[in-house]
């Protein structure tokens, strides 16, 4: 099974920085964990109740 380590070492130095020793120091959990883009935060309730009264739902 070919997991594409190479692709994943010349992410971990070029886009972020470490130096290859440090990545392969690194658990998959907190390699994962740099890749991860942070979740999109919830939409909160007002905000959803301004876009419904902006853009209704028309049963026609």
């Amino acid at each position: 099974m070919n997991v594409g380590w190479e692709q994943r070492l010349r992410q971990a130095v070029v886009e972020i920085g470490l130096k290859p020793a440090d990545f392969w120091a690194l658990s998959l959990n907190e390699w994962l964990a740099l890749i991860t883009p942070p979740a999109s935060p919830n939409l909160p309730r007002d905000d959803l109740r301004t876009l419904m009264s902006l853009f209704p739902d028309d049963k026609k």
